[in-house]
């Protein structure tokens, strides 16, 4: 239970109201903002209404200050893990990933154009086309701004190449470990470009602009194809490495 918490909030970056949470201006000190225990209450609150919903057992096991934001250890099902909160309560960092240790620990792909990365590895196909993974779930935020997105990149490419549209499974978990951390959304287009997050704020703008986004990338897998799709993306797709 607790690595399908982890998979939901992992690695995400979620915006927090600490007046609508919490309620009141008693919440902040006007010179230190959010104190240490009313964020401890709102990252835990936070979880408990968003994902576990009184089914999992969370608590909080200590609060600290380090680097400038509120380090809080969560203990879910008796295992510990911590998070980040900012001080003016604003940003929640549900699992923190300290820099200095993940540098040469993990695999680094070269970044592209979007939010996207480049990986070195052979374009992945199935019946003939190239597979474009999608990982989301249905209750995380930013996979419902992006699902507008992606439905239209789906019905633009067709049967063109064989997507795989995971919504809370298991299915493709090699893929989605082999190239991320487990948080959601999460984009693996041919096993060539991979990105993590939503690149929308849910406006039609931004939604237009990360559908071209994303099939430019698709593009650059099937070799512009098809002409139909492919044909008004050049501009972006020269920018792809």
């Amino acid at each position: 239970m607790k690595k399908d918490i982890l998979l939901l909030v992992g690695g995400m970056v979620v915006l927090l109201s600490a007046f609508v949470l919490l309620g009141g201006e008693g919440v902040f000190s006007k010179e230190k903002g959010l104190s240490a225990i009313n964020a401890s209450e709102l990252a835990l609150k936070y979880i408990e209404d968003n994902f576990t919903q009184g089914k999992v057992e969370v608590e909080v096991a200590s609060t600290s200050e380090e680097s400038g934001v509120y380090k809080i250890d969560l203990s879910i099902e008796g295992e510990t893990f911590s998070s980040y909160i900012s001080k003016d309560g604003k940003l929640f960092f549900p699992e923190g990933l300290l820099v200095a240790e993940s540098i040469g620990g993990a695999q680094q792909y070269e970044q592209t154009i979007g939010g996207f990365r480049k990986t070195e590895d052979e374009t992945c196909f199935e019946d003939g086309k190239p597979v474009v993974y999608s990982f989301s779930s249905a209750t995380c935020p930013y996979c419902e701004l992006q699902r507008p997105v992606l439905d239209s990149v789906i019905d633009k490419f067709g049967d063109s190449v064989v997507f795989k549209d995971i919504i809370d499974s298991e299915e493709g978990m090699d893929v989605m470990l082999q190239y991320g951390d487990g948080s959601v959304p999460m984009l693996v287009a041919g096993c060539n470009y991979v990105r993590s997050g939503a690149n929308t704020d849910g406006s039609e703008e931004r939604n237009n602009q990360d559908i071209d986004i994303i099939s430019a990338h698709i593009c650059k897998i099937t070799n512009n194809n098809p002409a139909e799709v492919c044909g008004g993306l050049e501009e972006l797709t020269n920018q792809i490495i």
